[in-house]
């Protein structure tokens, strides 16, 4: 594919989707407890009513509302007391207007009554209750299913789960939840200039950054990473870890030697392997030079050296993918305007000055902007960019 035949980020995602999409389907059956933090893999449904009885919200008597129309301390309305619930246990009680049975707070209510009296206002005088205030139907009673109906849609597909999901799938009777498989990792940093990190370094030479901005990354997304390595700019090596690295993981992501140069061997290695080149540059900024193939089924992804660029183009290609809630954005005001190429998308990182996002512009191989960043905002490719004063979506690192 000739390189400045760009495809968009739009269609390169399309093409993930088409030809990987079993990478991105696997589910899998956990225990509740082991769910938190997962991705739903289908809707959650309530298998019980909840509460599954009608049950008193205090400490007091189960009337009929009718029975104490009227009531007031010079005129108490008079039951007689047929009984006592017990919390647990089954109420058998059926009461009429004539009478009320004791039930205590969460206790089941019994049949015929649609009212509970706090026991703050009761006398009681043997097997005789004197009722003091009147009480509307329904009071102090939650009624069964009022707080889940079984069948009830607990979280849609696709949500990841959070502490508060669990005590209401716990409620609903869930004991098991299936949740998607995230794909695993294995990251392949290229360049003889590239070196590991605690490595003395001698004129020319950096730090591999890439690898592990790209595995925090993939831990924060809850994926798992099989390998991390450096290679050098050497086409065997680069083949033999290529190998190593589909064999073990879903997705393979080489950092380097995605362009054009004389070592640049990403896509030379992919071919020499049988694997196919879907899309070698991509209508984005940063991160251009950006391949998508695959070998054996397995997706391998090259990304720009700059680490801006590779991270930037990570997220851009997989987070719909592997982080379906996406993260948290903001609708903030732009406080100075950012201009940008048409027919690119841009990820344009910026921070927050009160409720402003202020454009953080720097060059794609410095890692340091990244740090400073709060976030992006996102520039479709058919807008120059957008003014000072406009309203943005920024997305929180």
């Amino acid at each position: 594919m000739d390189f400045f035949k760009v495809t968009s980020l739009e269609e390169s995602k399309k093409i993930i989707r088409k030809q990987f999409i079993e990478i991105f389907s696997k589910k899998e059956i956990v225990p509740l407890s082991e769910s938190i933090g997962r991705y739903s893999a289908s809707k959650i449904v309530s298998r019980d009513s909840v509460p599954s009885f009608d049950k008193s919200t205090v400490d007091g008597y189960a009337v009929k509302a009718e029975s104490t129309h009227g009531a007031s301390d010079s005129i108490p309305s008079m039951l007689n007391l047929k009984g006592e619930a017990e919390m647990g246990k089954e109420n058998t009680y059926t009461i009429d207007s004539s009478e009320t049975v004791y039930v205590p707070t969460g206790g089941m209510i019994p049949c015929g009554a649609d009212a509970v009296v706090m026991i703050e206002y009761s006398e009681v005088l043997g097997d005789e209750i004197f009722l003091n205030t009147s009480v509307a139907k329904g009071e102090n009673i939650i009624y069964r299913g009022e707080d889940l109906e079984k069948n009830d849609i607990l979280l849609e597909s696709g949500k990841k789960i959070r502490p508060q999901n669990i005590g209401t799938f716990a409620a609903g009777g869930i004991t098991e939840v299936e949740v998607s498989v995230n794909p695993s990792f294995y990251i392949i940093s290229t360049g003889d200039e590239v070196k590991s990190l605690g490595s003395e370094l001698k004129p020319g030479e950096i730090i591999d950054i890439n690898s592990y901005t790209l595995e925090a990354l993939v831990n924060e997304w809850g994926s798992k990473l099989k390998g991390r390595t450096l290679v050098g700019d050497n086409l065997e090596i680069l083949k033999n870890e290529i190998k190593k690295g589909i064999e073990v993981s879903d997705i393979l992501i080489l950092s380097g030697g995605s362009s054009v140069g004389s070592k640049d061997y990403t896509c030379r290695a992919i071919k020499e392997l049988g694997g196919e080149i879907m899309v070698h540059g991509m209508s984005i900024k940063p991160g251009k030079p950006t391949i998508i193939g695959g070998v054996h089924g397995k997706l391998v992804i090259g990304l720009p050296g700059h680490p801006v660029s590779a991270l930037m183009v990570f997220k851009a290609l997989l987070e719909d993918f592997l982080n379906k809630d996406k993260g948290k954005s903001y609708r903030m005001i732009l406080k100075k305007e950012i201009h940008s190429t048409p027919g690119r998308t841009t990820y344009q990182p910026v921070v927050i000055d009160g409720d402003f996002a202020v454009p953080l512009h720097g060059k794609s191989g410095v890692i340091s902007l990244l740090n400073k960043a709060f976030g992006y905002t996102i520039i479709p490719s058919d807008k120059e960019g957008f003014n000072s004063g406009d309203i943005v979506d920024v997305w929180a690192f």
